[in-house]
């Protein structure tokens, strides 16, 4: 029995400690490539959905609705968004991105996901750099004014 017991404790701890150990990991991970430099076209996009709440809250899973796209081509537009961005790490928080934006620079992108206070990179999690979310903001005011006319 105490050596059930024992096995039970060495198991949690295990999984605990290989959690913590991973997510310190995964927050000290750097994507191989951060530069803004030479994009030349940026895509906001936003999805809607169907279900106000996340699933699990009452079972019923969200339904992916509409999409928003905001397409940006103009040098000097994407020039002053790019240098908005300052990239500070954070850890990581699980919380659910109906944003994204996809730098594109020739034949590579950068896709990030993010939310009023996360901007991940692939894996990576950092802040979301206030300036470059007021600007986001603006531009999706903008849109939804422009489509209501």
């Amino acid at each position: 029995m105490k050596q059930k017991r024992l096995m039970a404790l060495s198991l949690a701890t295990a999984v605990l400690v290989a959690g913590v150990c991973g997510s310190v990991a995964h927050a000290g991970m750097r994507p191989p490539d951060v530069s803004f430099e030479g994009v030349t076209k940026i895509v906001f996009t936003r999805t809607h959905f169907e279900e106000p709440r996340p699933s699990g809250k009452d079972g019923k899973p969200l339904r992916e609705g509409a999409k928003t796209t905001i397409v940006i081509v103009d040098k000097v537009e994407i020039a002053r968004l790019t240098k908005l961005i300052v990239l500070r790490p954070k850890a990581v928080c699980g919380c659910m991105h109906l944003d994204e934006v996809t730098f594109e620079k020739g034949k590579s992108r950068i896709n990030v996901h993010f939310c009023d206070h996360c901007f991940d990179i692939g894996n990576v999690s950092y802040r979301m750099p206030g300036a470059f979310h007021a600007a986001y903001q603006k531009l999706l005011a903008a849109h939804f004014a422009k489509a209501t006319k």
